[in-house]
């Protein structure tokens, strides 16, 4: 597209230029983690090594000359649909585009450039975009505010600009393993997971998924950033007995804290709040501005900050057979319903 100052042009792959675009454009971007060019390059070999159709539709948006904005999409196919998503979808809290610091989309430039994309892309049958929220970093998300989102939950953040106090118990410790300690952080996020399998009991997609979930964290460590930290964060007694745990990444300035977890046995003294309270104070002296709690509206998030975003679903249907999409989504509700209160 070349119409008065805007430019669009449509990857098909991640080759050279577009990394040079997508890496200078994160320089100067308000994007969250999973929107990095390091995230959306794993994501992809890592769907290429376990066989996942996909197409790449990945549109860039320059303005007089210069790049303003990413919107990393594929075609995923779905039950033998051809649905367009956010790469990373089913492993990114946040599902969003990458925009410069220094752009603001306005509504009608947005339609207008969001349209000329829907036309220019390979053939669709229905959009499905998941877990939007509504504020990226300080900018408000345009797919967000300007589509028609459903479905809207509460996502919780905490500014870091104050340290925490907690309750005092002697002998304890914290340790952050960081993504370079290999051996490390495969053994500690394998724990974390089994802690987690064990509290979503209930929860179908994890166990049918449980093996797939783990190669891609297992290898998340692998990943080559200067701006995104794998850390693992343990608390433990100086004796070495471990207490809880937290998966998190450490992005620019902001702190995601992304899959806690703990022992049941422990459950009295709050390992997993003590575990809270010294990452936040250790965000604190590390000059970090935000911890992001995820998604998720736990009690504990709300109690902690009255900070939140929302984030939303938003639906198109582009061909008669996207309407199947919602036929198959509403049968595996029923059947997922039966499994859990039979």
């Amino acid at each position: 597209m070349d119409n008065m100052n805007t430019k669009i042009e449509i990857y098909k792959d991640i080759n050279i230029e577009l990394k040079e675009i997508w890496i200078n454009l994160e320089k100067n971007s308000l994007n969250h983690c999973f929107q990095s060019f390091s995230w959306i390059l794993y994501v992809i070999n890592f769907s290429k090594k376990n066989q996942i159709n996909f197409i790449l539709q990945i549109a860039v948006i320059k303005k007089n000359n210069q790049t303003v904005a990413i919107f990393p999409f594929w075609i995923t196919n779905y039950f033998g649909l051809k649905v367009l998503r956010w790469i990373g979808n089913d492993f990114s809290d946040y599902n969003a585009p990458v925009i410069s610091k220094d752009f603001n989309y306005i509504k009608d430039d947005f339609f207008n450039d969001f349209y000329y994309i829907k036309k220019n892309l390979q053939t669709f049958d229905l959009i499905n975009f998941e877990r939007q929220n509504s504020n990226i970093l300080g900018k408000n998300n345009p797919f967000y505010y300007y589509l028609k989102n459903t479905d809207i939950l509460k996502t919780y953040f905490i500014l870091a600009s104050n340290k925490f106090s907690y309750k005092k118990i002697n002998k304890k410790e914290l340790i952050f393993f960081h993504s370079g300690e290999i051996s490390e952080y495969n053994k500690y996020i394998n724990t974390i997971l089994d802690l987690k399998k064990l509290q979503f009991n209930q929860n179908i997609f994890f166990k049918k998924n449980d093996n797939f979930l783990r190669f891609f964290y297992n290898k998340l460590s692998n990943i080559e950033s200067s701006h995104l930290k794998i850390y693992l964060s343990i608390l433990k007694t100086q004796d070495g007995h471990e207490l809880s745990y937290n998966f998190g990444i450490l992005y620019k300035n902001y702190f995601y804290y992304l899959i806690p977890a703990y022992t049941d046995n422990l459950k009295k003294i709050s390992p997993g709040k003590l575990l809270l309270y010294k990452i936040l104070n250790w965000c604190f002296d590390n000059n970090v501005n935000i911890l992001d709690f995820g998604q998720g509206d736990e009690e504990y998030k709300s109690k902690l900050t009255d900070k939140y975003n929302f984030i939303g679903n938003y639906n198109y249907i582009n061909t008669y057979k996207g309407y199947l999409f919602f036929i198959i989504i509403i049968l595996k509700k029923i059947k997922l319903l039966k499994k859990i209160f039979k």
